[in-house]
């Protein structure tokens, strides 16, 4: 797994960001295939919505972890594209010491464990704060990133009710950290190897 190969090599902060990288492009293939759909979001704190509870009658119900589908519809891709638009140059900038950093870690290993590499949202959020100033544009990936949380199809509650601007906003108010690591797992579930695979192929 990847965190066993992270803690493996005790990695130093400067180098964390090269060896992630490193495993991304080792799963890329591997994860291409595995079409993952949806993945559930277990929230540190819960929150209340009006949801059905019977024909015709609602109540006040708590959620306790969201259900997040992958984007698929027309209005999905253009805000994807926004996201990959900030997205790129970061990874762009980040990657210079790539092939560096491939002499330093053990390729065979990790080839050999490829199947078993797991793109965390830890990992993202070390891709996310070691940008710095010439990187990804944090602020803009959010707002864009609640955009796509909002334009339907995307976040439900439960199995039948979506999530809306009341929701979203408890989840930024109460507990910030469960947006950043949504974003970060969302990142790492459905875009990272797709965005990465589209660089290497114009390289």
């Amino acid at each position: 797994m990847s965190t066993y190969f992270l803690a493996e090599y005790q990695i130093d902060k400067n180098k964390d960001l090269d060896i992630i990288l490193f495993l991304i492009i080792l799963s890329i293939k591997y994860r291409l295939y595995m079409k993952q759909t949806e993945f559930r979001f277990k929230l540190t704190t819960p929150i209340k919505y009006q949801g059905k509870v019977g024909e015709g009658k609602y109540d006040f119900l708590e959620c306790k972890e969201l259900i997040l589908q992958a984007p698929s519809l027309r209005p999905h891709r253009r805000i994807c594209n926004t996201l990959q638009s900030l997205f790129t140059p970061m990874m762009l900038s980040s990657n210079k010491n790539l092939q560096k950093i491939k002499s330093d870690v053990s390729i065979e290993k990790v080839q050999k464990e490829e199947e078993e590499v797991e793109l965390t949202a830890q990992m993202i959020n070390i891709i996310f704060f070691s940008s710095g100033n010439d990187g990804l544009d944090i602020n803009s990936y959010y707002d864009a990133f609640e955009r796509l949380l909002l334009c339907g199809k995307i976040c439900f509650l439960d199995e039948t009710t979506e999530i809306t601007e009341i929701e979203l906003n408890d989840i930024l108010d109460n507990n910030y950290s469960d947006f950043k690591s949504l974003i970060a797992e969302y990142t790492a579930n459905f875009f990272i190897a797709s965005w990465m695979n589209e660089l290497m192929m114009r390289g």
